[in-house]
């Protein structure tokens, strides 16, 4: 979500509700997964500038959380940002994810448009199960290499399919949906089964 954001569009509320508007349906599904399922310990990986964390933290649902990015800056907005809304006990760490060595387990992983970009895949993926709890959640929100406009730099539809097949090999139930700026208007979901239309895909993997 806004990796690239710099220091003034962090803040800003202008932005800030540009956001809303082009993520709020992502946040309100993950809302909803974490108010049904339940989540003690969750990690967000590319946390970015913290807009996931800050509506968590907020909204309450989640005690434990840990935010990860290679990117010391937004780190640092990060930090600032929290401090401004007055949101505490969340451990933020610079660092890649391949060599994340975390002293716990999670029970909800997440990633906005992060995921797609961390290489190699297989690598990842192991690492994703290494600190996966034994009923953990997974929710990987990337580029839909379905897309009508993908341009496939990070991730193709072998490597989403590759994905399935590994989580699904380790005891994951796995599926998949699709969002663009249509979802949060498409109230009849005439869209939903265009995957082409659709800029984001979201891996779902449940342990049980």
């Amino acid at each position: 979500m806004a990796k690239g954001l710099n220091h003034f569009q962090a803040f800003s509320p202008i932005y800030k509700y540009h956001l809303l508007l082009r993520y709020g349906v992502l946040l309100t599904k993950l809302d909803e997964r974490i108010g049904k399922f339940g989540c003690n310990s969750y990690l967000e990986i590319g946390c970015g500038t913290g807009n996931t964390i800050i509506y968590l933290r907020k909204k309450g649902l989640v005690d434990r959380i840990t935010g990860l990015d290679i990117n010391p800056i937004r780190v640092e907005i990060t930090k600032k940002r929290l401090r401004w809304h007055k949101v505490k006990y969340c451990e933020l760490l610079i660092e890649d994810f391949n060599h994340f060595l975390p002293s716990n387990q999670f029970d909800f992983i997440y990633s906005l448009a992060a995921f797609e970009a961390i290489n190699p895949k297989k690598q990842s993926m192991k690492k994703l199960l290494e600190i996966a709890s034994p009923r953990c959640q997974i929710i990987l929100d990337m580029a839909n290499p379905g897309f009508i406009r993908h341009k496939a730099k990070y991730i193709s539809k072998d490597n989403i399919l590759m994905m399935e097949n590994v989580f699904r090999d380790n005891d994951f139930i796995v599926s998949k949906e699709y969002y663009s700026f249509f979802s949060p208007i498409d109230i009849f979901g005439i869209t939903k089964n265009i995957k082409q239309l659709h800029k984001t895909i979201r891996l779902i993997a449940i342990r049980q």
